[in-house]
């Protein structure tokens, strides 16, 4: 019972660290509107398309979602390129697939007031 304790805290900890980081604050989820039923070929042209861009996945939903969360590999570079979210988003429209669109939300942190 004593190492489960142990372990339970440790990875507490260890998402708190992880987690503890600004990332969210440039982190993008993206999610195709036609789901799965979107070739591999167009979510892999998008996903080269988003590298070139200088993003980076940094999670793929693919249970209920399809698509997957972006961030930039260079933060500094980011801030560079793109100034304003509206900045971010017009990139994302420009290599948006015609015939299998992507939305795309800025991932924030959820609360719950209560």
């Amino acid at each position: 019972m004593r190492l489960f304790a142990t372990i339970f805290t440790l990875f507490a900890l260890i998402v708190a660290v992880v987690f503890a980081d600004d990332s969210i604050s440039s982190r993008y989820i993206i999610v195709f509107e036609k789901g799965f039923k979107t070739p591999s070929k167009v979510v892999s042209t998008v996903e080269s398309k988003l590298k070139d861009l200088g993003f980076s996945i940094v999670y793929r939903y693919n249970t209920v979602l399809n698509g997957f969360a972006v961030t930039p590999t260079n933060l500094a570079t980011f801030a560079d390129t793109y100034k304003t979210q509206e900045d971010v988003l017009a990139k994302f429209a420009e290599i948006n697939d015609a015939d299998y669109p992507f939305f795309v939300e800025k991932d924030q942190e959820a609360k719950i007031n209560q």
